[in-house]
């Protein structure tokens, strides 16, 4: 992707592509990284900068380049929401060990108890039975917040990621094959600047602050990403909530823990 985007594809002619080469190694053109991509992916014009600043790619290029970067965000920002998910997981599998071995520890001290001359001793008595049911429900207790957090984890998705209507996915233009290694149309379209932002903050948005991002929103048109048509005051609203939102998962007190992504902001 980033080779297609610095260098120009196979279409160019040879002369052309080392001439860009040439330019590049003097300076003169810039080389097209992942982030200056993720910044064209927060305009709606990203296609037609990016062969402002490679003139070698075709419009279906720049498009399955920018489809592509898209792409890249999106499996990074699954792949940390699964680890999150995972690392909750074993916690909550070490959660249940604690709670089985405190209930194996009960039924052994029941058993104990239960033989001849039990209760004959001085420290006999309900104290060491409430301090059991005690250390039972604060393992249980964690291992049920454990449970919750993990549901809500494994039921998150893009709140921003929809689906294509027919009509949509038709008036598409054809894309050659890209990172998915297929040439098969889009299913889906989504919101990059909001992709971006979940990527640079490793937060996942809930579905109410998307649909409150939404409503800032003049006419959404769909290409082969979802764009969002903004006014300069709209702009500086969504620039705001977002920063917001910022703020908020960076004050949450479960900020490093897996439930942060999931639950809360």
């Amino acid at each position: 992707m980033l080779a297609v985007a610095t260098e120009g594809s196979a279409s160019s002619s040879e002369a052309h592509r080392r001439a860009r080469a040439l330019a590049m190694r003097a300076g003169c053109e810039p080389h097209i990284t992942l982030t200056l991509l993720a910044s064209l992916l927060m305009t709606g014009e990203g296609e037609a900068e990016l062969r402002v600043l490679n003139p070698l790619l075709s419009p279906t290029e720049a498009a399955e380049v920018m489809r592509d970067a898209s792409a890249v965000l999106l499996t990074v920002c699954r792949a940390a929401h699964l680890a999150r998910t995972r690392a909750v997981a074993r916690a909550l599998a070490a959660a249940l060990g604690r709670l089985k071995a405190v209930r194996a520890k009960q039924r052994g001290a029941g058993a104990a108890g239960a033989g001849p001359g039990a209760g004959a001793g001085p420290g006999a008595g309900g104290g060491g039975g409430g301090e059991a049911m005690a250390e039972e429900a604060h393992a249980a207790g964690g291992a049920r917040v454990l449970a919750e957090q993990l549901a809500a984890l494994l039921a998150t998705a893009f709140a921003h990621v929809e689906g294509l209507s027919p009509s949509e996915v038709a008036a598409l233009p054809a894309l050659g094959v890209g990172l998915g290694g297929g040439a098969a149309p889009p299913t889906h379209g989504l919101d990059p600047r909001l992709l971006c932002f979940e990527f640079s903050m490793g937060i996942i948005l809930r579905p109410q602050q998307v649909q409150q991002l939404l409503t800032l929103t003049v006419t959404p048109t769909r290409t082969r990403t979802r764009t969002l048509a903004l006014t300069r005051t709209r702009t500086l609203a969504l620039t705001r909530t977002l920063r917001r939102c910022s703020c908020c998962a960076s004050s949450c007190p479960a900020r490093g823990r897996a439930a942060r992504s999931a639950t809360r902001c």
